[in-house]
């Protein structure tokens, strides 16, 4: 799925083709200038909300994360988080992606996923019988503290890596957002 986002709008591409098992679902990224804030959330049900794993493994999806890539004109942004099942995002240095420099932010998904189905939550035993999907319980939800930036204009570019482990294998992919 894209890499979702509420008002004001903006354009969305995606940076990485989403390979299988990925961990899909909406992010919405939000910038409220008057506020001077960012606000995260993946709220909401499938296929509208929340973050999933197409699979049939039997195994629930492990080690989630998800990685933002802010400007660094942006300065280091400091976060809370709306739960306790995401840390809220923790700056671990700068990176450089198509030739400009980001602040890079991790969370991490200490929460269940559940086996669901397009009829309700799977409740049988065993494991899932099919290709439908593994469903975080939990949405990330984070905000930051006031920032300083400079500019609240449009042009700038946000990243976001997106990471699970299926069946002992990583899978990981970015996305891209423009202000």
């Amino acid at each position: 799925m894209a890499l979702a986002t509420a008002a004001p709008s903006f354009a969305v591409s995606p940076s990485d083709p989403i390979p299988a098992n990925a961990l899909n679902g909406w992010v919405r990224v939000t910038r409220d200038c008057n506020a001077a804030r960012i606000s995260i959330s993946s709220a909401g049900a499938y296929p509208n909300g929340g973050l999933w794993v197409f699979s049939n493994q039997q195994q629930p999806p492990s080690n989630a994360q998800l990685v933002f890539y802010f400007p660094t004109s942006w300065g280091i942004l400091t976060w809370t988080s709306g739960n306790r099942a995401w840390s809220a995002p923790v700056y671990e240095g700068q990176v450089t992606i198509s030739g400009q420099t980001y602040n890079a932010y991790r969370s991490t998904y200490n929460g269940q996923f559940q086996w669901a189905t397009n009829g309700g939550v799977y409740t049988g035993g065993g494991g899932p019988a099919g290709p439908e999907r593994w469903e975080a319980v939990t949405a990330p939800s984070f905000t930051t503290s006031r920032i300083a930036w400079r500019s609240c204009g449009n042009g700038d570019a946000v990243y976001l890596r997106r990471t699970v482990t299926v069946n002992g294998k990583e899978i990981t992919f970015r996305r891209t957002l423009v202000f």
